[in-house]
């Protein structure tokens, strides 16, 4: 029986289960030609040349060897840069990309990177050693230790991707971060009409750039270009339950 006769009698579910274990195998394996071809640094955007651990506490390794990850905050992230924060906090900091990737962008800026999960922990700071960044690295941060860094520091940077804890984060002491710029990952998905929300909370106080998730043209990108056109598209997808949407909130003058 061929396979295309034997699909048609499975469920719809089981279908649906199956081709995503299908894309995550492939995914997989083409992730481990981009690994050896990168020699696990990434290859563009705004933390080129940054060294990654070979494991993901969080999303697809590829789009972040291929420096394409999340390219919509590129803007943001030079922006944050140029700001020149004098100190840098990152909450839910996965395996380090943001963390270490403005530790080597900063040098002598202090990068405080949080998260719940110990195996991120242990990833981020395995990641600052391979760069050779200092960070500090630390389990959860409450709305009232994020707040306190806020109003101690002159210019606090801080970029956020908390699953929907940002809301607390955020908007149980707004007035806190009047001094702070801000990246903010916004997960309407978990908190309805959250982008909104914080938005309305930082209009008197910061300009607010809105950044919504867009296309990825992986044709124009060298290494794929003699790939064909099916795991093209595959490897850099980030796998998205919803169309993302970000704030970048820059202190007013």
């Amino acid at each position: 029986m061929s396979a295309m006769t034997w699909k048609r009698f499975l469920p719809k579910r089981r279908k649906l289960r199956l081709t995503r274990s299908l894309m995550k195998d492939r995914t997989r394996e083409l992730a481990e030609i981009i690994k050896s071809e990168s020699r696990m640094r990434v290859m563009g955007g705004p933390f080129e040349g940054l060294a990654l651990p070979d494991a993901m506490s969080w999303g697809d390794l590829a789009p972040k060897l291929l420096g394409i990850y999340e390219s919509e905050l590129a803007g943001a992230v030079d922006a944050l840069v140029a700001w020149a924060p004098s100190r840098v906090v990152n909450v839910g900091c996965a395996e380090g990309y943001y963390a270490v990737g403005l530790a080597r962008r900063l040098p002598g800026t202090e990068v405080i990177a949080y998260d719940t999960d110990p195996s991120a922990q242990e990833l981020s700071a395995l990641c600052a050693r391979l760069n050779a960044v200092p960070l500090t690295v630390r389990g959860t941060c409450s709305p009232d230790e994020l707040a306190n860094l806020a109003r101690s520091e002159p210019r606090l940077g801080i970029v956020l991707d908390c699953e929907g804890f940002e809301r607390e984060l955020l908007l149980t002491t707004p007035e806190a971060f009047r001094h702070a710029a801000i990246l903010v990952e916004c997960h309407d998905t978990i908190h309805a009409g959250l982008t909104d929300r914080i938005a309305q909370a930082f209009a008197g106080s910061h300009d607010i750039t809105r950044i919504t998730q867009g296309a990825r043209n992986p044709h124009a990108i060298p290494m794929l270009q003699t790939w064909n056109e099916a795991d093209r598209w595959l490897v850099v997808s980030e796998r998205r339950a919803a169309v993302m949407t970000w704030l970048w909130l820059q202190p007013k003058a």
